[in-house]
């Protein structure tokens, strides 16, 4: 970015370490160097003379989002999908009976149980009758 590029109220990268400053004010001190008066993110005012040395680290700051809904809508919602189950159990301590309710039990633990029951029936109606 050349010097004559700089602007008032602009963002800019590079002036500070791992920071965008904006800009406040810019004096002209020589057609090689110019005087940035710039505002930290947390507030702080602090100045830098600059050169053209310093035109090749000097460059605009980019705005951009830090959250962004741009995924697959239907893979977020099977994803919350699975994390409003997995954490159920919080809310409803019955949980686990309601969803027993859902799953049919297998055939041979159906047919297994319903013969051991009736046997045991009988048994009972003839020991007291």
């Amino acid at each position: 970015m050349k010097l004559e590029d700089v602007t008032n109220g602009a963002s800019l990268e590079g002036v500070e370490p791992s920071s965008v400053v904006t800009l406040v004010a810019t004096i002209l001190i020589s057609p090689d160097s110019l005087q940035l008066i710039y505002r930290l993110p947390d507030g702080a005012l602090r100045e830098r003379l600059v050169s053209r040395a310093d035109e090749a680290v000097l460059a605009l700051a980019t705005s951009a989002r830090p959250w962004s809904f741009d995924g697959d809508g239907a893979a977020f919602q099977l994803t919350a999908e699975a994390k409003r189950i997995d954490l159920a159990f919080l809310f409803d301590p019955m949980m686990a009976v309601h969803t027993s309710n859902i799953v049919a039990p297998a055939a041979s633990s159906s047919s297994g149980a319903t013969s051991s029951s009736r046997s045991s029936a009988r048994t009972r109606g003839t020991c007291c009758s």
